[in-house]
């Protein structure tokens, strides 16, 4: 999208309020391996704590340029977006990318 000028992209995570420390530790290894393939060492990757991510999302969206989803598949669910993905589309005016993996 901006191949030349500076950028900042920030990956998030949400974990739950009472997840044990573990969680948020194996959660950040994993978007920061994500952060890491997709944009080197200009991602800067964020955990939150919270119970709500819908709400989570929304609230570091309002913040942002450009919020880039993405998508899980449940099987057998193949084209359905999930309750969080229509929630997050719903509840933000920041304009919004919605990708999946490749199959």
């Amino acid at each position: 999208l901006l191949r030349e000028a500076p950028r900042e992209v920030t990956f998030l995570g949400v974990v739950p309020e009472d997840a044990p420390q573990v969680d948020q530790l194996r959660l950040q290894r994993q978007v920061g391996r994500i952060a890491r393939d997709e944009v080197g060492d200009e991602g800067r990757v964020e955990i939150a704590r919270a119970d709500d991510v819908i709400a989570t999302i929304v609230e570091r969206a309002a913040a942002a340029d450009l919020v880039i989803l993405g998508l899980h598949s449940a099987p057998g669910r193949r084209g359905v977006f999930s309750r969080l993905i229509v929630e997050v589309a719903r509840s933000t005016e920041t304009p919004l990318i919605m990708i999946s993996q490749r199959r």
